[in-house]
């Protein structure tokens, strides 16, 4: 499973056609890395997926490496340079795994590879600790709900800007951007056990710390602005268990109570 990182400041620089000419250039580098009978497939917005059966496992890892680095080349486009990455992760079909979901564990080494820096491949390993990442067990339905709240922030606050209601400049960081979609994707990929609890793979401390303390900020911000009738979107009990769940992976205290107040001319 590869990701590619970096493709919405594309799209919002350049423009969508500009996007679509990176992503038609990745399949290409991707055919290139592949054999005869090989799959690249175009599974989501920025997202390919790559099926090689047969593949001796000792090449797996100069598989990941060589796309990175085919990735990793820059794309002129109308003559600007545009350099972008992959995070790349690796499942290996075996006699001891033929249980498990291969696309599944893909997933979860490739966001490791998003969580500890991005422009890198892992390779799924079931019994191996991934250093610098700790695993928050969530209700997967409570995760979820979070991520619609998110979607339908999104959609809210975009309607709010082409109204004329919200200033059309704000924009998060990119680095808590980053963090936000690596989750998104994480939660995505949660598997629904009977329990309906799921082991959420977390980013590295420093990116966490980041995120919470700047969504903290936006949660509030966009409660007080629900509260003007500005925005339509709150979050429920649910979304707010998980946020509260993952607020407290980086302080041991409460979420706090913040009520800044935005004066809109």
């Amino acid at each position: 499973m590869i990701d590619i990182d970096g493709f919405k400041p594309v799209n919002d620089a350049l423009g969508h056609a500009a996007g679509d000419a990176v992503l038609v250039e990745i399949a290409g580098r991707l055919r290139s890395c592949t054999r005869t009978g090989d799959t690249v497939a175009r599974v989501g917005g920025d997202e390919f997926a790559l099926v090689l059966p047969g593949l001796d496992e000792a090449d797996v890892g100069a598989l990941g490496q060589r796309i990175i680095d085919v990735i990793a080349k820059p794309i002129l486009l109308d003559g600007e340079e545009v350099r972008i990455s992959a995070s790349v992760g690796i499942s290996v079909a075996s006699a001891d795994n033929r249980g498990r979901n291969l696309s599944e564990d893909a997933d979860r080494a490739m966001y490791t590879a998003k969580h500890q820096g991005r422009g890198c491949f892992r390779v799924f390993n079931s019994t191996s600790e991934v250093p610098d990442q700790g695993l928050l067990t969530v209700h997967v339905a409570d995760a979820r709900l979070w991520v619609s709240y998110i979607d339908g922030l999104r959609q809210d606050i975009a309607a709010g800007k082409a109204e004329g209601k919200l200033p059309s400049q704000t924009r998060a960081p990119e680095s808590t951007r980053r963090t936000l979609e690596s989750l998104l994707g994480a939660i995505g990929a949660l598997p629904v056990g009977e329990s309906g609890f799921g082991a959420l793979p977390l980013p590295e401390r420093t990116a966490l710390e980041e995120f919470v303390f700047h969504q903290t900020m936006v949660h509030a911000w966009a409660d007080s602005l629900v509260d003007q009738g500005l925005l339509t979107v709150r979050r429920s009990p649910a979304a707010e268990r998980f946020w509260a769940s993952l607020h407290d992976c980086v302080t041991a205290s409460p979420t706090p109570e913040l009520k800044p107040v935005l004066e809109i001319s």
